[in-house]
């Protein structure tokens, strides 16, 4: 069993390896303060981030879609 499986998963041990079979990415420490409100809030989404129904189960965030290409 692994005791600090958190740790051994996180992007900070295995990107270094896995970096030229990888995305580009850089890695930002958090804050605590951040951690605890992501952790501990409740999110809200927008009226706009609701599943339409009328076309096709597909979610939205309330920005315009050009429907040209299909």
């Amino acid at each position: 069993m692994v005791n600090n499986l958190k740790q051994e998963v996180s992007a900070c041990t295995w990107y270094p390896q896995f970096a030229k079979n990888s995305l580009e990415a850089t890695i930002l420490s958090i804050p605590e303060d951040v951690l605890k409100y992501l952790e501990h809030d409740a999110f809200v989404l927008p009226k706009e981030a609701v599943c339409q129904q009328e076309t096709g189960g597909e979610w939205t965030d309330g920005s315009a879609v050009d429907n040209a290409d299909e």
